[in-house]
């Protein structure tokens, strides 16, 4: 199914969030998994390759490489020099995401990447949708640097709880596409159908989405999905009592507010897919 291409509107609005600060977790973390410690040279050199003059001053301490980015944001890298403690904890592996996997079996080294704003600008993403998902492209595309590393096996996204490979989650970010690096979107079987549901929309402020008891193909549910999540991040957020269609002449799709998969009390939109 064809992807819907999205650009991330302007930062000039503040749109509240549509769910609870308490679901809007602080600091966004990725843990990149390789096979090799990597040097604070080469984390450093990566970073300029990707960011240039917008890096500005460096706060490196004993274990970490930490640098200001946009005079706003704080990016830090810290390196473990061990693989996971419990790495069948740690690990979530997705049919499209992580692609091969043995490439875990060499791990023995991690980077903690998190990107910290400063005061204004943390609680300007508490409050609004614009900053907060600003916050996420950035640290997106920290990551996406430090996945040029030699050695890097895969990436473990927190906020989605999804281990990607290291292709997949460059591509994603190279094509604007938070679907696949900022978020996760899963399938089960049921009695009566397929139903897909996302895993961390709600670090962005935006309700977990679900489709519950698709008849679709399994393939082409998936992307639907994709498309669905990419629009509500990029073009404008989904809730109760919307409706959303594909394509301008298609017919629309009812929104309706319903139960998550795993918790009640974690908000969620159903789109009849």
């Amino acid at each position: 199914m064809p992807r819907t291409p999205c650009t991330l509107k302007g930062m000039t609005t503040e749109t509240p969030h549509l769910i609870d600060q308490s679901f809007i977790r602080h600091p966004l973390l990725n843990i990149l998994l390789l096979s090799r410690v990597p040097t604070r040279d080469e984390i450093e050199q990566v970073l300029a390759a990707t960011f240039g003059p917008r890096l500005g001053e460096k706060k490196n301490t004993e274990h970490a490489v930490a640098v200001e980015l946009d005079d706003h944001y704080l990016v830090h890298a810290m390196v473990l020099d061990a693989p996971p403690q419990d790495p069948q904890t740690t690990y979530e592996l997705h049919p499209v995401l992580t692609e091969d996997p043995s490439g875990l079996e060499k791990v023995s080294a991690q980077i903690m990447l998190s990107i910290l704003p400063d005061n204004e600008w943390t609680a300007k993403a508490k409050q609004f949708r614009e900053p907060r998902l600003h916050e996420i492209m950035l640290h997106a595309q920290a990551t996406a640097a430090l996945a040029a590393l030699e050695g890097v096996e895969a990436i473990h996204n927190t906020v989605g709880d999804v281990t990607i490979s290291p292709r997949v989650f460059v591509e994603a970010v190279t094509n604007n596409d938070p679907a696949m690096f900022s978020t996760s979107v899963w399938l089960t079987q049921g009695e009566r159908g397929i139903t897909a549901y996302t895993v961390g929309m709600v670090c962005a402020g935006h309700p977990e989405i679900m489709a519950v008891d698709s008849t679709q193909d399994p393939t082409k549910l998936f992307y639907s999905m994709l498309n669905v999540v990419n629009y509500a991040l990029l073009v404008d957020a989904l809730k109760d009592g919307d409706t959303f269609a594909f394509e301008p002449d298609a017919e629309p799709l009812s929104i309706t507010a319903g139960p998550y998969i795993s918790d009640p009390t974690i908000p969620a939109v159903h789109v009849p897919l």
